[in-house]
């Protein structure tokens, strides 16, 4: 399952988007989610818990967190994990790899 997945998920999300692309090569879209052996599900389990610890940090100390690198999928699924929050709110800033994802209180 290791080898499936890759470090960072980098061969499931290949492994995705080829899949994609050959699924996807008529007029019709369907959307493509790979996963093995439950990756995905405690992958997403984990950035709660990571958006749950920004949220506290930010909260106490009033500044802007910012998250570990995370994929565009992963940033992503933090931004709408985020979307209908009250009190915070997520941005990104930087350009390939060295782009970041932060977790702020929403100002009024």
């Amino acid at each position: 399952a290791g080898r499936l997945i890759g470090r960072f998920a980098s061969t499931l999300d290949s492994l995705q988007l080829i899949i994609s692309l050959m699924l996807n090569r008529g007029a019709v879209h369907r959307h493509v989610l790979l996963d093995v052996a439950g990756y995905r599900e405690r992958r997403l389990q984990t950035l709660q818990a990571m958006v749950e610890n920004a949220k506290n940090q930010t909260r106490d100390t009033g500044e802007a967190c910012v998250l570990p690198p995370l994929s565009a999928t992963e940033r992503r699924q933090v931004h709408l994990m985020l979307k209908d929050d009250a009190e915070f709110t997520s941005f990104s800033e930087g350009n390939g790899q060295d782009r970041r994802l932060f977790i702020a209180i929403k100002t009024v």
